[in-house]
């Protein structure tokens, strides 16, 4: 710790020096664990310091025929208080405070000091000479100050200076000398014991659970070049929390703000997901982050969502939350913050700062965390972000949509409002699919490929139409199906859908059962049924069941059942019509390949390579796979909106319309799909001739991939 003394001027000098005074120190009994912690953290303080001294004295002395004689006068008066914040270099249990940055004292602070000297000789005629010097000052200048506090055991100390701001020095030598001003200065310091007879540091032991300490008065000698002043300087001091004229600023920092997205927990559903918003907030000086202040600080949540469940569809049964909360864990052993319940926590005492987490328990979750500081009993001004508001959006929601700005950047949907639904697919008249922005943001539950009941969560795409299948059987290729008609089509299983939630004619269940606005943007799952009974329902080996024969589509569908042995069946069928065709070249299915095949643009030696083929067992179950896949397709298709084609083929797309999904091939069409298939011709994961919907070829019904469509019963 520095020490200061006065300016040295004609051997003269005015300064402090302490004595060996007991500090007062105040011992007492040690106190329970935890007494000292109101000391800890980043806190801001004042030091209060107070000298006071003055006196006068005279003397007179003979040099051979000379009398001199002299007196002295002095006085000091100071008052002043300099602002302590927590230093950097304050480790563990020992707390440091030092003065703020660039501070300087607050306070008054005036000297003054005037010496004479007085000669004259019997026997000399020159005049009688005096020669007088006057020192005064006052303003505050710098100044230092540290208290350190053990806040295990409750010891202090303190050191430190307070130096005056201006002064000045008059010489004057009458009759006739020479005489001068010059600068003056004052440092009067508590002492740091590196001079002889200082006290050095003042130490004492605090009372348990005060938040102030105060110093008695000190008293210090008072020296001069003539003699020692009869009366002491007194020194005096406290420490105190800092009171503002002006009430502090708080900043308000979310820490990764602008990737952080809020997560539910699937399997514990009352519980948050596991990344929480840490939010930093910081009490300082108006304008001047670097030097701290204290206030009290609340905080609350008072605008939050309150969604059913964590997302879209999961869990069943769940009650409307809060979706953003505060965790009593959180705060069980912080002196500092006090849990009030899940929308409220408030300080315990004036804090520099303070770290909050906020705790997401929905994937759609959002809210505004509201931070209110008073110092003195006046409102702090809170800055959010930079801007002058007590309101943080939760998450980041530069465009209020209750959307995660970075979730849209993202996805490319920045501007888009929580409702909007318009995805496109090139070649399609329809926009959407029926699902609103905030919920494909909210995302939903399906189930982990890993089994075992498992699920996993997923955010939708919202510039990807999107549609849900249950499909246990795994009858639906849903690669394929995205490749023929731009739809992703998620699996889903009993447990993520609400049979319940429809209630109109079919039985395709409700995704969305948990999303706000499921009335209006209802969202409903394909139910696939493989089957391996002989159902006499249907001759066919799949087909889709509607509940309003004059709107099929996915909310109002039944269930598209499949009987995967059926297909194999007509295969075998038209295989032994091959068979016997090449083999008995008379028989009548011989003649019939014969006359009949080139009609069918079936030359004999393509159906006789493709009966080579299927000497391989392998080839039939293979071809009857592919047949299943094309008329699964088919099915869903009179579920998307589209008919079969019934007419002739528009003039100049015959190929074109047979490879349609929608058309019927007829018996020649059945013999051509099992040996142009086996041949390996048409699409690889397809049976012969499909290829996908057609498009444009000609007529308002030979376009069906144009009309499809998977928004429910909505007009394309």
């Amino acid at each position: 710790m520095n020490t200061r003394t006065l300016t040295r001027l004609c051997g003269f000098v005015l300064g402090v020096l302490l004595c060996s005074a007991s500090a007062g120190e105040l011992r007492a009994s040690p106190a329970p664990a935890g007494a000292y912690d109101s000391y800890l953290g980043v806190k801001t303080y004042r030091l209060r310091l107070g000298w006071t001294a003055g006196d006068q004295s005279s003397s007179e002395r003979t040099i051979a025929d000379c009398t001199e004689s002299g007196s002295f006068k002095a006085s000091i008066a100071a008052n002043v208080s300099i602002k302590l914040v927590r230093s950097r270099d304050g480790r563990g249990a020992i707390a440091v405070w030092r003065p703020e940055k660039d501070s300087v004292p607050e306070g008054t602070f005036n000297y003054s000091s005037v010496t004479e000297k007085r000669g004259k000789c019997r026997d000399s005629n020159e005049p009688e000479t005096t020669f007088r010097q006057t020192i005064s000052g006052g303003g505050i200048g710098e100044g230092e100050g540290r208290l350190t506090i053990d806040t295990s055991t409750g010891e202090f100390s303190f050191s430190g200076y307070v130096a005056a701001a201006d002064g000045s020095v008059r010489q004057e030598f009458l009759p006739g000398g020479a005489s001068g001003s010059a600068p003056a200065g004052l440092t009067l310091a508590s002492g740091d014991g590196s001079f002889p007879g200082a006290q050095g540091e003042i130490t004492g032991t605090l009372v348990p659970n005060e938040r102030s300490i105060h110093g008695p008065a000190i008293q210090m000698k008072w020296p001069n070049t003539l003699g020692l002043c009869a009366k002491p300087l007194l020194f005096t001091w406290s420490v105190e929390p800092w009171e503002d004229e002006d009430a502090p600023e708080v900043t308000v920092e979310p820490v990764d703000y602008a990737t952080w997205l809020p997560k539910g927990n699937l399997d514990k559903p009352d519980e948050p997901g596991d990344t929480p918003l840490l939010v930093r907030i910081t009490v300082h000086r108006t304008d001047d982050v670097e030097t701290s202040r204290t206030a009290d600080l609340s905080f609350s949540l008072p605008y939050v969502s309150r969604n059913k469940g964590v997302c879209m569809n999961w869990p069943k049964g769940a009650a409307e939350r809060e979706g953003l909360r505060f965790r009593k864990e959180d705060f069980a052993d912080d002196p500092d913050l006090s849990f009030v319940d899940s929308l409220h926590v408030e300080s315990t005492h004036a804090l520099g700062g303070a770290f909050i987490r906020v705790h997401a328990y929905d994937y759609g979750a959002w809210g505004t965390l509201r931070v209110v500081a008073t110092a003195q009993g006046k409102d702090a001004k809170v800055k959010v972000l930079g801007k002058e508001t007590p309101d943080l959006a939760i998450p980041q929601d530069d465009n209020s949509n209750r959307i995660a700005d970075n979730w849209e950047k993202e996805n490319g949907c920045v501007g888009r409002t929580l409702d909007w639904d318009a995805e496109t697919v090139a070649g399609q008249d329809q926009t959407g699919d029926g699902i609103s922005l905030y919920d494909e943001y909210r995302g939903l539950a399906v189930p982990d490929p890993a089994g075992a009941g498992k699920r996993q969560f997923k955010r939708l795409d919202p510039n990807t139409k999107e549609m849900f299948v249950i499909d246990p059987g795994r009858a639906f290729l849903a690669s394929k199906w995205k490749e023929l008609t731009g739809f992703d089509a998620m699996r889903l299983d009993d447990s993520l859908v609400d049979p319940a939630g429809n209630p109109g004619p079919g039985e395709s269940p409700l995704v969305d059962f948990n999303a706000e606005d499921r009335q209006t943007f209802g969202v409903y799952a394909l139910k696939i049924a493989v089957r391996s009974d002989d159902s006499q329902d249907s001759p066919y080996p799949a087909y889709a069941e509607n509940g309003d024969e004059n709107d099929w589509c996915i909310k109002k569908a039944i269930v598209v059942n499949v009987f995967p042995a059926r297909f194999k069946s007509r295969i075998e069928e038209d295989y032994r019509w091959l068979n016997k065709a090449i083999l008995e070249p008379d028989s009548p299915e011989g003649v019939e390949l014969r006359e009949h095949g080139p009609i069918a643009d079936i030359p004999f030696a393509d159906a006789n390579a493709a009966w080579s083929t299927m000497a391989d067992p392998a080839v039939i179950p293979s071809i009857a796979e592919r047949l299943m896949t094309a008329v699964v397709f088919h099915e869903i298709g009179h579920l998307c909106g589209r008919p079969d084609h019934r007419g002739e083929e528009p003039p100049g797309y015959k190929n074109q319309a047979r490879a349609c999904l929608m058309f019927n091939q007829g018996p020649w069409g059945r013999r051509r799909t099992l040996i142009f298939t086996a041949l390996g011709k048409g699409d690889i994961e397809m049976a012969y001739p499909y290829k996908g919907f057609c498009r444009d070829l000609g007529t308002p019904e030979y376009n069906c991939f144009r009309s499809l469509r998977i928004k429910d019963c909505a007009s394309p």
